[in-house]
């Protein structure tokens, strides 16, 4: 019964209660284990599958009878939304694999590895891209100074994302800037760019930011789709001195 409680995230003396039930109505039978002699096994009985056959027919019959009231046209409509339904349970199961935590000094370099493999496979390598920062190599030295916040998303212990934030170098000190976010292939896509994002806009308002500034490339497409889902606005020309003379793309937020 632990087992299969723990299996089905229920209360173990509920199921219990509910098996013993079945039991006397002769829906399922327990017999003892064969290698394990704590333990029993459950089966479901020839009357019990009788039973579920029953309640599939029933529940078929009504979801047949429901369908068939709509149109072609909003019987697709249903369909899609089970479908974008189905993938969002998908992706709520592997992000719950991820957690979201402040960067700590052992992080260093599987952040500067994140940073730098993410960049070199969009071809942004040296000079002119975030790849070539000195504080990519010292990621934790310069994020714990003051109005700084370096976020990592990790999976099983280990790094596969981060974004930070920090004072736009060469700028009014009421601007921020959106550093060093990326993240792995097997971590996009699961909303927790979005989560990052959020956390990062929310603690540069406690700060005293007024604005945040971010630069990035016109390739990075999906970036720049959550840029601008969250009020991110296109200007022509950079802000500060960052000496990213490789990115092409600029956007700013008034934080309110």
């Amino acid at each position: 019964v632990v087992g299969l409680a723990e299996q089905l995230l229920l209360d173990k003396s509920s199921l219990s209660r509910a098996l013993a039930d079945l039991e006397r109505r002769g829906l399922v039978e327990s017999t003892p284990h064969p290698t394990d002699g704590r333990s029993r096994k459950l089966s479901v009985t020839a009357a019990g599958r009788d039973v579920l056959a029953q309640v599939h027919e029933s529940a078929n019959r009504q979801v047949l009878d429901a369908l068939r009231i709509l149109t072609p046209s909003e019987r697709a409509e249903v369909e899609r939304g089970l479908g974008l339904y189905a993938n969002a349970l998908h992706r709520a199961r592997r992000r719950a694999e991820f957690s979201i935590r402040p960067l700590e000094p052992a992080d260093d370099p599987a952040v500067a590895n994140l940073v730098r493999s993410v960049m070199a496979s969009y071809g942004c390598r040296g000079e002119g891209f975030a790849y070539g920062d000195p504080e990519v190599s010292a990621m934790f030295a310069q994020y714990s100074q003051p109005r700084h916040s370096y976020l990592v998303v990790t999976r099983g212990g280990e790094v596969r994302g981060g974004g930070g934030i920090g004072p736009l170098v060469g700028a009014d000190p009421s601007i921020c800037e959106l550093r060093k976010m990326y993240f792995y292939e097997d971590a996009r896509g699961l909303g927790l760019g979005t989560l990052v994002l959020q956390r990062l806009l929310d603690e540069a308002q406690r700060l005293g930011f007024r604005q945040c500034y971010l630069e990035t490339l016109d390739t990075m497409g999906h970036a720049n789709k959550l840029y601008r889902r969250f009020g991110f606005q296109r200007i022509e020309a950079p802000l500060g001195a960052t000496g990213h003379v490789g990115c092409n793309t600029f956007y700013s937020k008034s934080l309110g």
